[in-house]
Order: structure tokens, then C-alpha cells, then sequence
């Protein structure tokens, strides 16, 4: 990276660290080591990057749709740059993530496009342009039948993962959000969703404005009504109004103001947009009416009709196609994780053709000539809570193909391999974001269609990505089992 490059701190996770270039409209990951001196060799990271770049560029694009997912390019740093990121960035950043910062020993990063601002915005459009992103979360209720028994009524897991949090004190108040509704491709379920997740945003959710970020969680609270005044009036230009904004005295004035309803229907015109040519690894549309018994839409009056539809190619749909790919659960995908550890123990030279955390070639994703060769005994697996639109149960992907090639291994073992290798796959799909950029088009301006969404603010030129997209490590999964224990156990005898 060139030295008098203008980078400033965007946010980070807990592996990376992430600055933003405004003027070259792009976006830098560098490698976060801990504080207390303990660092990786760098050969080792360079080939972690390596391995990222390849996961996305064949596993999530293949997948999720090259429209969706863009192709990152790896970079060279050098300390004092790396140094430099550190010390700009130190008062940007959140308290609870300085016990971390980036690698200076790491001298590789990945750079991405700035998908805050739109691709190909019209020239000269003097009006500023928003970003939403959210933090979908898992779209179905978890694989009772293969996990423990089905709560009465059904919860899907991220609400009872947040009974845990808070009962352990990592939260200090439970979201009002439920992946459920976003995914239910219901107008009413997911608008409300957006303004419960407005309320709590946690990290669910964060509002930028020309790559500036205007709303997020603050400090792990829910938000307070001058933090929904404030973003009120930094949406004010959604609207075709000239005057001020209003005196708005309470949190729900502000989320039924005209500035935060704009913003909301364009998200959710925008999750339920198929662009022209758009595919899907699963053909037909989902047609959901499945409730969380700790949504807000538990109540018939609030929603008295839940049923949606996701159609196939909009960004729901194909998240939600690839998450289905776990079709086993953490218990069973424990079990297999346990016996292919075994087998590569008794058999070391078949390590490198069942390598569960890459290399990610071109052909790691393959095309299954069979659609019905992963059913079991002829049917889906009824874990999806999902139909089509013929109203037939569907529950997973059955165009592709996770499977190793090339080595003489047992069917049960290769079995499990594919299993285990899908579930990591669905994994990053639980855990991703989605990127909403939209701006307003000026009067009189003629575009393309395709990218143009109506509001009663107006038309909206829009765009739509899906990023954090790591791969999960397959050591994690002897994690998941105590963790699966813990959610359970709490919600069954803890306070719902």
C-alpha cells in the first residue's frame, strides 16, 4: 500500500482489523494479534489470506452468486504502515477491542471494494448515498429432530442463544430482533424486524452515509431516543420533503417517521429483488410461514397473516440456500468430525485429499448430476420449515455437491467428509453480512432499470453485497457441542 493513501478505521471483528480508502472506494482487512506479544509467523498468515481469497473466490461466489460476492485482491504492507493504521485508528475504536490491533509481522492484506457507496453511481449525483448492513443470522429453526427436543412453541436459535448471553452477563438485554422474520419474505414481519433491530441493534445492524457510519450499537445498549432522533435527521434526504424534521418525543415517533419507513421499505424491496440473471443453487422459491415463538409476531393480531415469499435469486433466498446445506446439526456433525479425525489418524496418507479446511480449488464445489442424491430414502430431510412453491417440504441444496475427489476412501467416510464440509460451508452463511447501498436519483435522470427501486421518497439507484465471508476452521465444531448444551439447557429451564 502506498504511504499518503488516506485509509480511516471503518470497524473490525475478532481476526481483523478494517480501514476505508474514500476516494479509491475500497476497503482494507489487515490481521489483528493480541496485545500481549504472542504473534504468528508470517508464512502461516500469508497462507490463512491465501486460504480466504480461495474459499471466497471458489466456494462463496460459485454459491452465492458472483453478482452477490465480490473477488478480494491480496496485498503487500509494510511495518510502518501497518503501525501507522494502529495509531490513527486507536480513538476510533470500541474499548472492549484494544487488547488486539493489527499485525505489523502480517505484511499481506486483503482489500475488497467499498460496497458503502454504489458501484456505478450516476456521476455528479449530488444526493448522498446510504448503506445498511445487516447481520442476518440463521434463517430456520434449528434440526430438532436431530438435536434435542422441539421446544413448545418453537424458538429459533439465535433467540435462545440470547437468553444464554444474557444469563451469562454478555449481554445486558435481549434483542428484539428474529432472523425469522428478515427471512420470511413477509413485508409486514420484516419491516417490524427492521425497526425491532433499530431498537437493539447489537451487532445486528449498522447505517453509513457516504462511508461514514451514522447508527450503530453503542457500548452494547439498546438504542436511546437521541440516538433514533439523530438518525432520523440524517435520513432526512430520503424524503421528498423540504422542511425540517420534526420534533419527534418518543422512540416509536421516530421509527414511524417518514425518513426510517423510506429506508426500511428500501431494505426490504431491496432483500427481495431478483436482478436480471440472477441463479440460485436451489431452484424454486421458499414459501415460509414459520413463527418464533420469541418474536414480536408470535401474537396473530400483530401479523395476522406470516406467510412469505422469497423468490429464487434475491440475496434471501440464496444466503438461506446455502445455511440449509446443514442438514445434520451440531450433534451429528460432531460425530462425524470425531470418526474422519480418527480415520486421518489411522490413515495420514490420505490427509491431503479430505482436508476439511482447505485448499479450496476451483473443483471444490461440484455439480451433482442426480438432484435426489442427497435425499434420505427417496425424501427430504423435514428440517427446513421451508416449502415450495408446489407446497412440497424442501430442505436442502440439491444441485451441489461438497465431496472430496480423487482418493481411495470408504463411502461412510467420504460421507462424512461431505457432511462436515457442508456444515462448515453453512456455517460462514450464518455469520455473514449483507450490504445495502442505495441513492436517491435526481429528478429528470434516466438509468437502467435493474438496479432502480421505487419508494414514496422517490426512485433509488441501489446495490446489494454479501461480505464476511471466512471460512469456518473445523476445530471449532468440539467447541459447538458444550456451547449447543449451554443454549439448550438454558431455555428449557431458564426464563422464555
Amino acid at each position: 500500500m502506498e504511504e499518503g493513501d488516506k485509509w480511516v478505521y471503518r470497524g473490525e471483528g475478532n481476526s481483523s482489523l478494517v480501514v476505508s480508502d474514500e476516494q479509491k472506494r475500497q476497503v482494507l482487512r489487515m490481521r489483528k494479534c493480541s496485545t500481549d506479544g504472542s504473534k504468528n509467523k508470517q508464512e502461516a498468515n500469508r497462507r490463512d489470506w491465501v486460504l480466504c481469497k480461495d474459499y471466497i473466490d471458489n466456494v462463496m461466489r460459485p454459491l452465492l452468486g458472483e453478482r452477490y460476492v465480490a473477488s478480494p485482491e491480496l496485498v503487500n504492507l509494510t511495518p510502518s504502515f501497518v503501525n501507522r493504521m494502529n495509531e490513527e485508528c486507536f480513538q476510533s475504536r470500541p474499548r472492549k477491542r484494544l487488547n488486539a490491533h493489527a499485525d505489523g509481522d502480517v505484511l499481506i492484506g486483503m482489500v475488497l471494494p467499498d460496497v458503502c457507496f454504489l458501484p456505478d453511481a450516476i456521476p455528479s449525483n449530488p444526493n448522498p448515498t446510504f448503506c445498511v448492513e445487516l447481520k442476518l443470522k440463521q434463517g430456520f429453526f434449528p434440526p430438532y429432530s436431530l438435536e434435542k427436543s422441539k421446544p413448545h412453541p418453537p424458538v429459533c436459535r439465535f433467540c435462545m442463544l440470547q437468553q444464554l448471553k444474557v444469563r451469562k452477563g454478555t449481554l445486558n438485554h435481549l434483542s428484539k430482533f428474529c432472523p425469522l422474520d428478515i427471512f420470511s419474505g413477509n413485508h409486514i414481519r420484516m419491516k417490524i424486524a427492521l425497526c425491532n433491530v433499530l431498537e437493539t441493534p447489537q451487532n445486528n445492524i449498522r447505517i453509513f452515509k457516504d462511508g461514514t457510519l451514522i447508527f450503530s450499537c453503542q457500548d452494547g445498549n439498546p438504542s436511546t431516543l437521541a440516538d433514533l432522533q439523530e438518525l432520523t435527521k440524517e435520513l432526512q434526504s430520503l424524503t421528498l420533503e423540504n422542511g425540517g424534521v420534526p420534533y419527534l418525543d418518543s422512540m416509536q415517533a421516530c421509527l414511524e417517521s417518514d425518513p426510517v419507513s423510506v429506508m426500511n421499505d428500501l431494505v426490504v424491496k431491496a432483500l427481495l429483488h431478483v436482478p436480471p440473471g440472477a441463479t440460485s443453487i436451489h431452484p424454486d422459491e421458499y414459501i415460509t410461514d414459520h413463527l418464533c415463538s420469541a418474536s414480536i409476531h408470535r401474537s396473530p393480531s400483530e401479523v395476522p397473516d406470516p406467510i412469505g415469499t422469497l423468490p429464487a435469486g434475491c440475496v434471501l433466498h440464496a444466503v438461506l440456500a446455502v445455511q440449509h446445506l446443514d442438514r445434520s446439526g451440531v450433534y451429528s456433525i460432531h460425530e462425524d468430525y470425531v470418526r474422519l479425525i480418527q480415520y486421518l489418524e489411522a490413515n495420514p496418507h490420505h490427509r491431503e485429499f479430505s482436508t476439511m479446511d482447505g485448499p479450496y480449488p476451483p473443483d471444490f464445489i461440484t455439480t451433482s448430476p442426480d438432484p435426489t442424491s442427497h435425499l434420505t430414502n427417496g425424501q427430504p430431510e423435514t428440517i427446513s420449515n421451508h416449502t415450495t412453491s408446489d407446497g412440497s417440504e424442501h430442505s436442502k441444496n440439491h444441485i451441489t455437491d461438497i465431496s472430496p475427489v480423487g482418493a481411495d476412501i470408504p463411502p461412510e467416510i467420504n460421507e462424512c467428509l461431505e457432511r462436515v464440509r457442508s456444515f462448515l460451508v453453512a456455517g460462514t452463511c450464518k455469520d455473514l453480512s449483507v450490504m445495502i447501498a442505495f441513492q436517491r436519483i435526481p429528478d429528470g435522470t434516466r438509468i437502467p432499470t435493474e438496479n432502480v427501486l421505487g419508494s414514496s421518497g422517490g426512485d433509488y439507484q441501489h446495490s446489494i453485497k454479501i461480505v464476511d465471508l471466512d471460512p469456518k476452521h473445523s476445530s471449532r465444531i468440539l467447541r459447538y457441542v458444550p456451547l449447543e448444551d449451554d443454549i439448550w439447557a438454558n431455555y428449557q429451564y431458564g426464563d422464555s
